[in-house]
C-alpha cells in the first residue's frame, strides 16, 4: 500500500537535535527521543546501582483517534498503548542489562546517576514499538 516491494523494510532516518536529543522517524512515524540525567540516592540494598527510567507519551497530534484516546480532553498523554511500549522497553532494555546500571554509580550507597529517557511520539503510522526501541537505543 505504500509502494514497497515485500522484502523491503520501511526508510530508518536519525537526526541529533542536541545532547541526548533524537529525532528518529521509521516510514512517516516519528519520535523524538530525550534523554536526562540527575544524581539520586540509591536503594538501600543495591547501593552501587544507578536507575533507568523509561516514559513514552502520545501527543494529541500523533494520530486523529489519539485525541479520545487519551481522555480527559487530552490532559494526560498516557494510555494502554503506551504504557506497554514503556513496559516492553524496560523488560527489554532494562532487565535484560542492555545498560549496565552499576556503571551509573557515582559513589557506592551515597550517589548514583537517574537516567530519565522520554520518548514523545509526534507522528504515529505504524511500527511504533521497532520505532520506539531504535530511538531508545540511540
Amino acid at each position: 500500500m505504500d509502494g514497497r516491494n515485500p522484502t523491503e523494510s520501511r526508510k530508518i532516518k536519525t537526526q541529533q537535535l542536541a545532547a541526548g536529543k533524537y529525532e528518529v522517524t521509521l516510514g512517516n512515524s516519528l519520535v523524538l527521543a530525550c534523554v536526562s540525567a540527575s544524581m539520586a540516592k540509591p536503594y538501600t540494598d543495591r547501593p552501587h546501582e544507578g536507575f533507568l527510567e523509561f516514559h513514552c507519551n502520545f501527543l494529541p497530534m500523533a494520530h486523529n483517534n489519539f485525541e479520545s484516546l487519551l481522555g480527559y480532553g487530552g490532559k494526560t498523554f498516557g494510555n494502554d498503548v503506551s504504557r506497554e511500549i514503556t513496559r516492553l522497553l524496560e523488560k527489554t532494555i532494562a532487565k535484560a542489562k542492555a545498560i549496565n546500571t552499576e556503571s551509573l554509580c557515582i559513589k557506592i550507597g551515597e550517589a548514583v546517576w537517574r537516567v530519565r529517557l522520554d520518548l514523545h511520539i509526534l507522528h504515529h503510522d505504524g511500527n511504533l514499538i521497532d520505532l520506539c526501541m531504535i530511538a531508545a537505543m540511540l
